[in-house]
């Protein structure tokens, strides 16, 4: 066979007949790691460098071979060597495989990312998650960040404000910005807790996150509506429909506006929100 038809046999192998491409593709094999894995040898002995990527991504996740990130690293490395763009981008995720199985919270971290957001690597929460939560008990502040976001999203899990707090406040207590601006978040809208303002002002005071200062704003106005100033009770009622920190609260902006505005002056706008 001439090399292009071994590899064509090869990605055949490789993905098999139930592919969800398979038809548009014209794969008619079931799916073989094994015998996909000896065609792209065979294919690399001459010089195809799309098998050079396939051996990498074989080695890297034990696909149709005992996995071996040193031998992954290779034949991706070999790849770059032959201008496959995007080759070093899975040598820098083999990288961090290999750091993390050898203790770097960093490498933990970034691999938990590619995990994550299923780049250069398979989408895998659980896998990502585990990353996470290793890196961040033993003190990686970028993962307790990541974790706390993970939850207060419900980001791939369900939403778990407790334990969105508990990451964010160990991160907090390492100075974290962005800890420091969700926890804000959190008790000013009273998220999964009581709501608190004062303990927000506290934290958002910490961070310098972008819309920090809108948030303390809010605080202002909340306090000066709290007195019946009518503006601020304005203000703060278009701050809630418009925020997506303090939740796109429609209905504590409408309440807001009944007790700032009397029947007569409300405008076409003010009656869109109320």
């Amino acid at each position: 066979m001439k090399p292009q038809e071994i590899v064509n046999l090869a990605l055949d192998y490789f993905y098999g007949k139930d592919d969800s491409m398979a038809e548009y593709r014209g794969y008619t094999h079931s799916q073989d790691y094994s015998k996909a894995f000896e065609l792209f040898q065979e294919a690399a002995k001459k010089r195809k460098s799309v098998a050079y990527m396939y051996l990498g991504r074989m080695y890297r996740d034990g696909l149709g071979i005992e996995k071996n990130y040193d031998l992954a690293k290779k034949w991706f490395t070999r790849a770059d060597k032959s201008g496959h763009e995007f080759a070093i981008l899975d040598i820098s995720t083999i990288d961090n495989m290999i750091g993390a199985e050898n203790g770097d919270l960093e490498a933990m971290w970034k691999l938990a990312n590619g995990y994550m957001e299923g780049f250069h690597i398979s989408l895998d929460v659980n896998e990502a998650l585990r990353w996470y939560r290793t890196a961040a008990e033993n003190g990686h502040v970028k993962s307790q960040e990541s974790l706390g976001y993970i939850y207060y999203k419900g980001k791939g899990v369900p939403l778990n404000i407790p334990e969105a707090i508990r990451w964010f406040e160990l991160a907090a207590e390492e100075y974290s910005s962005m800890a420091n601006y969700f926890l804000g978040c959190i008790y000013l809208r009273g998220k999964g807790v009581e709501k608190d303002i004062d303990l927000a002002e506290d934290y958002l005071d910490s961070s310098d996150e972008f819309g920090t200062t809108d948030l303390l704003n809010a605080i202002r106005l909340m306090r000066a509506s709290e007195k019946g100033d009518k503006q601020a009770q304005r203000d703060l009622a278009f701050e809630y429909a418009t925020s997506e920190a303090l939740g796109y609260d429609w209905s504590e902006a409408a309440r807001l506006l009944k007790l700032a505005i009397a029947p007569k002056e409300i405008t076409s706008a003010h009656k869109i929100i109320a």
